[in-house]
């Protein structure tokens, strides 16, 4: 009971939920159970924690979510003091004479402004560098303003000295003019060409005790001899509710067959579809229709008494690396699979085939890793494997039998090292994520080298089986970079 109050609560406090909607529960019997709690030291809630949860103001009023806001403000101007506070206690402790200050983002948020510097966090990560930039630039700002107003205020008690003098010259004009023309003019230039040249590191990513993969819990369903999974969404969510509407108003049929209720209970599927026609203009139409008719949205029944809709389950894509926990719910072998899914990528091993002057790669997986006399190592079998998938071995056939095969290993690449490679002519450089498609030879997905993600309308997998060369960089902290042709293949980790 306790887990379907929970989902249906949502991004709701408590205090909101259990007063505003038809819960089994009342406020007052929820904050009996939290403070009955609070005093069992075996559920270890904190004070903070029981304030929280007995939070009783309405978060949707603007006075309180400013409230909030002010007090994330807060807990972020703490963490900035402690470490002002410990760098400036490190060059006391030394003994160096350095001033550590501190720069209000505000203050550089207006040197952006002034100096027209827009800020994209989508383009690239050089807006980092950039801000790193006008910080160290600020100082100039401060210096200009104690050489403009030396002579009016002593800088040592913050005394105004001439206060008629200060009014006068203290205009914001006059400053401005001040520090354009001796200072920012060029501090643009800099900052603009500094940018074209950014430099990037990444942490490579070698550990090899980590979780084997997502922890999400699939159910499967059979069609035509093919295993998919199992998603919901939920229609009273704007998510849920907008792939409800494109798969069943899709023109294909394999659209609308994806939705479960379509291939199972048409009659709800037809109600379903009847509501998204008639509350069309709202922004959910299933909410819409049970603020207007005070009712859910329920299963097909004669009487119109069938059981609330919350969630709807789909055919979320075939079914590709994961685990089959099937045995923990009590599936006998061969029938319906329950699935761990999205197996976490560990490495790729690329070989090359002289002969075909081919290129294969070889997908690892974080489950082929395996702890042996108190070392990590690659799991023979399981590489084994990996190599018949890729159609480089027979079955009963090893690692050790590649080379007599024609295969010469060349390279290992691990999540962010950078690999080069040409495609369609041009030389291409970013960094690697993962060799993920098992099903679909020698395809890689990579990331940019200068921002979080490539554009909906970039590519993003990429097949490199014929491709001229692969090559690998490697990467010291200031962003230089040193080739890499050829490694030995290694089976620690």
């Amino acid at each position: 009971m306790y887990r379907t109050e929970n989902q249906n609560k949502g991004n709701q406090t408590p205090y909101y939920y259990l007063t505003h909607t038809n819960s089994k529960w009342s406020f007052e019997q929820y904050k009996a159970l939290v403070m009955d709690l609070s005093k069992k030291k075996e559920y270890g809630l904190s004070k903070k924690k029981v304030r929280n949860l007995l939070y009783s103001e309405d978060i949707t009023k603007a006075d309180v979510l400013r409230g909030f806001i002010n007090r994330n403000i807060n807990d972020t101007s703490y963490a900035a003091r402690v470490v002002l506070n410990t760098v400036q206690g490190y060059f006391r402790a030394k003994e160096m004479g350095t001033k550590v200050k501190v720069i209000r983002g505000s203050y550089t948020h207006q040197m952006r402004v002034n100096m027209k510097l827009d800020k994209d966090r989508e383009k690239s990560y050089a807006h980092h560098a950039v801000d790193a930039m006008l910080i160290a630039f600020s100082q100039l700002g401060y210096e200009a303003y104690r050489k403009l107003q030396g002579e009016f205020i002593d800088f040592e008690t913050g005394e105004i000295l001439n206060s008629e003098k200060w009014k006068d010259q203290m205009s914001d004009e006059v400053y401005k003019q001040y520090l354009y023309r001796k200072k920012w003019s060029n501090i643009r230039n800099e900052i603009t060409r500094a940018e074209k040249n950014v430099k990037y590191w990444y942490y490579v990513d070698h550990k090899s005790n980590r979780g084997l993969c997502n922890q999400k819990i699939r159910g499967t369903r059979v069609y035509d001899g093919k295993i998919y999974k199992i998603n919901k969404l939920d229609i009273r969510k704007k998510e849920g509710a907008a792939l409800f509407k494109k798969l069943a108003f899709s023109e294909k049929e394999s659209d609308r067959e994806k939705l479960l209720v379509y291939k199972n209970d048409k009659k709800t599927y037809e109600d379903l579809v009847r509501i998204m026609q008639d509350y069309s203009d709202s922004k959910n139409p299933f909410v819409q229709y049970e603020k207007e008719t005070g009712d859910y949205v329920r299963k097909y029944a004669k009487k119109h008494n069938g059981p609330r809709i919350d969630k709807l389950k789909y055919i979320d894509g075939e079914v590709g690396s994961c685990i089959d926990i099937s045995h923990k719910y009590g599936y006998e072998k061969g029938s319906r699979k329950v699935v761990l899914e999205s197996l976490v990528p560990y490495r790729m091993d690329v070989y090359y085939k002289k002969e075909e002057q081919t290129y294969y790669l070889v997908g690892i997986k974080q489950s082929d890793v395996k702890c042996q006399k108190g070392e990590y190592v690659i799991d023979e079998d399981a590489y084994a494997i990996n190599l018949v998938k890729e159609k480089m071995i027979q079955q009963g056939q090893k690692r050790s039998d590649l080379e007599s095969l024609g295969f010469e290993f060349q390279l290992s690449f691990y999540k962010n090292d950078i690999i080069e490679y040409e495609k369609d002519g041009k030389i291409v450089r970013e960094r690697f994520l993962s060799r993920t498609m098992p099903k679909v030879k020698n395809y890689i997905e990579t990331k940019p080298i200068d921002r979080a993600k490539y554009e909906w309308h970039d590519r993003k997998l990429v097949g490199l089986g014929k491709t001229k060369r692969i090559r690998k960089y490697r990467m010291d902290i200031l962003g230089n970079y040193y080739l890499c042709n050829k490694e030995e293949f290694s089976k620690y980790c």
